[in-house]
């Protein structure tokens, strides 16, 4: 149910037909916009009933219902099938079901992926000779890899709300579970907040005092069963810390600290959280290795993942910044620090029933030039027009597509100007999904360059 553009779905439907399903295929989506995904089972010569464009009743008559991670809670339909006994699973449960290596289980509102790339980046650099798989919600579904994923290895999975509900109810019990922040989030998906903190509390609801749960330093959302490091600011407690210029590790009645000059990339407050879990949870998976020593040569070469402060063009003397993986009010004041005032901000999207009161004061009080768009594009023109009040700045421009978003921001930028992609929400109004946003972002900067001063 949801086949889906990314390749869980495709995933999900190839392992079930390899091992001895007759295949059914229902989405809301219709052939055109499924196409890859479709195109591939009919090569891969898989027989597949197609249900497209609705969720007909009779497209679930079956013994087994896997659900795409988009299907909204209790929907009438999946809840039939579990009235009537059939089984209900999904991508991430078939593989965490079916897998036996060390897994590590980072979920959070921000900070996911980036933390899952620097914690796997850390153990291959000081375990080389033991295989470091990554997957889950960072983009790729690792069920095609089940037979070469060996009990030594060692799995980080990233993980979202989404894919924690559908895993609510099968014991899921992670050797190292990783919360990097909880704040309000996906609320047109999640009934309320309290459903939301509770799909996130199954990251680590069921491990023992022979697991190990890493939570920011102040966060008291949760209360651990497992043994608790903690990372971000000393809070006196076992983690990995970083103050004054020192990196610190302590467990126990040991600690260890090095002086690590951290380089640009890492000197963010949300930065050096992402680095303190990453270390912590690393150092958890490795307790027999001094992880500690290799942190510099690890935060010295990390190039950091695409969509996120990720510079993609110099023209003119604009810099252009890609942070369309930015969904969440926070993401975005955290880059707005970085990048302003010297800034023109793209921001908006879809609307998941979210506050945007302080990413709409961070703009007003900030920047140089604020672009709204998409659907939250025209509560977020009016916010900021009344915070702004009588000033000049920031200067107020509403776009109708993504095409006059991004001439508005270089018609507002100037020399030494940052135009920064960092949106707050999501993309699911304008784009398929935050790639896509970032891409197309980073197409017509590059277009851009090419075009003649005269022409511009």
């Amino acid at each position: 149910m949801g086949l889906g553009s990314f390749d869980g779905g495709l995933a999900a439907a190839r392992f079930v037909a390899v091992h001895g399903a007759k295949l059914t295929v229902t989405d809301l989506r219709e052939r055109d916009e499924l196409h890859e995904a479709c195109d591939q089972l009919e090569l891969d010569g898989i027989p597949t009933k197609w249900f497209l464009g609705s969720h007909p009743p009779e497209a679930f008559d079956c013994d087994l219902l896997i659900v795409n991670p988009a299907v909204r809670p209790h929907h009438p339909l999946v809840e039939r099938c579990r009235t009537a006994g059939i089984p209900v699973t999904s991508e991430i449960e078939l593989f965490v079901g079916n897998q036996s290596a060390q897994l590590i289980a980072v979920t959070g509102t921000n900070g996911k992926s980036t933390t899952v790339s620097l914690i796997a980046d850390l153990l291959r650099r000081t375990s080389p000779r033991r295989p470091v798989w990554t997957g889950g919600n960072i983009g790729n579904s690792l069920l095609p890899k089940l037979d070469r994923i060996a009990p030594g290895d060692t799995v980080v999975l990233e993980l979202s709300s989404f894919q924690l509900y559908q895993l609510q109810h099968c014991s899921f019990r992670p050797d190292i579970s990783v919360v990097t922040n909880v704040q309000p989030n996906h609320l047109n998906w999640h009934p309320d907040l309290d459903h939301y903190q509770t799909c996130k509390r199954v990251v680590c609801a069921e491990q023992s005092d022979r697991d190990t749960t890493v939570l920011p330093s102040s966060f008291d959302l949760f209360t651990p069963t497992a043994h608790c490091l903690r990372f971000g600011q000393d809070c006196g407690e076992d983690g990995v810390f970083y103050e004054d210029g020192s990196l610190i590790y302590r467990q126990g009645d040991q600690e260890s600290a090095i002086n690590a000059g951290l380089p640009a990339t890492f000197r963010l407050p949300h930065q050096i959280e992402n680095l303190t879990a990453a270390v912590a949870a690393a150092q958890a998976a490795r307790p027999e290795v001094d992880l500690i020593g290799e942190v510099h040569h690890t935060f010295t070469s990390y190039r950091g993942l695409p969509h996120r402060l990720q510079q993609v063009a110099v023209v003119q003397g604009r810099c252009f910044v890609d942070d369309s993986a930015a969904t969440t009010p926070e993401s975005t004041i955290a880059a707005l620090s970085a990048y302003a005032p010297r800034c023109v901000l793209l921001a908006g999207g879809a609307e998941k029933n979210v506050d945007l009161t302080a990413l709409c004061h961070a703009i007003a009080q900030q920047l140089h030039g604020f672009i709204a768009m998409g659907e939250t594009g025209a509560d977020m023109e009016a916010a900021v027009q009344d915070l702004r009040g009588t000033a000049d700045f920031p200067i107020i421009r509403r776009a109708d597509n993504f095409d006059d978003a991004f001439r508005e921001a270089v018609a507002l930028s100037r020399t030494g100007d940052i135009v920064l992609l960092s949106p707050g929400c999501s993309s699911q109004d304008w784009f398929r999904d935050f790639r896509h946003r970032g891409q197309t972002f980073s197409r017509l900067a590059n277009k851009l360059k090419q075009t003649r001063p005269d022409q511009r």
